[in-house]
């Protein structure tokens, strides 16, 4: 009886790993019919250079799950994997540049999206003024700004003894440079499920998306990706 319910426990653990019954009955002939892949690939299509922990709760799946899931993304060439500042970020091959991605992975960063916002709506504040807003350290703020700075997403300017804070064109331009790619991007993925035999048909595209319908075998599945994460990274 011991070794039966182990056999089911460990069916029961492949299957939430695999994506499912439906994965199960394609014999998973391709990394991207798991539903629970194609739920991952699509999320860090919208939000490019997220670490494990960002997908993880996002998506709803343990840390673990989605390791193993985005191992397999990784190891067939859909998404690559970067150690930024000693953690591991994701995104998929060929949708944005190295510089570009690290302005992406600052702004997953909640606290920094908050600040980068803030300087948005109020420009002219000064650390100290961001502190107290944003309830947290001088020290976090400097930290923060340096690299915003370094990504020529804000500028300064001293007044008297306070430096004060304003935005730049950075990420207006970094989403010029992007369009262009975008339109590789696209191009690059229908190329790769081609390749992998997924017989992609274009359903919709855009300036900003990609909705491509894919098959393998009998089962079918559309995959609504966007081409343009600048769009969405302040949301």
């Amino acid at each position: 009886m011991r070794r039966s319910k182990s056999r089911g426990v460990g069916k029961a653990f492949e299957k939430v790993m695999l994506g499912g019954d439906d994965e199960e009955r394609a014999g998973l002939e391709s990394v991207l019919m798991s539903p629970v892949r194609q739920r991952l690939f699509a999320f860090l299509c919208r939000y490019p250079g997220s670490p494990l922990k960002t997908v993880s709760v996002a998506n709803d799946i343990s840390q673990s799950t989605a390791a193993w899931h985005l191992r397999q993304l990784v190891e067939s060439g859909y998404i690559n994997q970067r150690n930024v500042r000693n953690k591991v970020t994701y995104s998929p091959v060929g949708l944005v540049d190295e510089k570009d991605g690290e302005l992406l992975e600052l702004l997953n960063n909640e606290a920094a999206k908050k600040l980068f916002l803030t300087i948005l709506s109020q420009p002219g504040l000064s650390q100290r003024e961001l502190a107290k807003m944003l309830s947290t350290s001088d020290q976090s703020i400097l930290r923060l700004v340096k690299r915003m700075e370094g990504l020529d997403l804000i500028s300064r300017t001293t007044d008297g003894r306070f430096v004060r804070y304003f935005p730049s064109d950075g990420l207006k331009r970094a989403k010029d440079r992007n369009y262009k790619r975008a339109k590789e991007f696209r191009k690059d993925i229908l190329r790769k499920l081609e390749t992998d035999g997924l017989e992609p048909k274009v359903v919709r595209q855009s300036d900003t998306e990609l909705m491509v319908e894919i098959q393998r075998s009998r089962f079918k599945s559309v995959l609504d990706l966007s081409v343009d994460p600048f769009r969405t990274v302040l949301e």
